[in-house]
């Protein structure tokens, strides 16, 4: 089996993922919006207007997308931006299949990363020790 094969959508986006509100825009424009979210206060005058707002728009804003299912959106955060998990332009994509190509170049740069770490971690133990004698 190659790893391209795994499914690996949902552990990717479980690693950078937050959970936003019943309102969120996208890194690529678009506003999403769990219209029946239990955020809203069915009670309240303005919410119910908001609502219809939102519902009025869609009509014309293609960049408006109206959720039916969720109460709140799920958002990705890969460098510093801010995707919603199940938004068409899959902006978090780019980011999974960068490190899944160059996965063995990550793994040695980290493998480095904690050798030099070890190292640092060492050399402070010992000026610790040699700042503790008195010589």
């Amino acid at each position: 089996m190659n790893i391209f094969d795994i499914d690996l959508d949902n552990d990717f986006s479980n690693c950078f993922t937050s959970s936003a509100g019943p309102v969120t825009d996208c890194h690529c424009g678009r506003e999403h919006v769990c219209i029946n979210s239990n955020y809203f206060d069915a009670q309240s005058e303005e919410d119910a207007d908001m609502l219809n707002d939102y519902i009025t728009r869609a009509e014309t804003d293609k960049n408006l997308i109206l959720d039916y299912e969720y109460d709140s959106q799920t958002l990705i955060e890969v460098d510093q931006k801010y995707f919603v998990y199940g938004c068409e332009c899959e902006g978090w994509r780019p980011y999974m299949n960068f490190i899944m190509d160059h996965r063995r170049q990550i793994r040695d740069f980290l493998v480095t990363v904690a050798a030099k770490a070890e190292q640092a971690l060492e050399r402070e133990k010992t000026f610790n020790i040699l700042a503790d004698k008195e010589l």
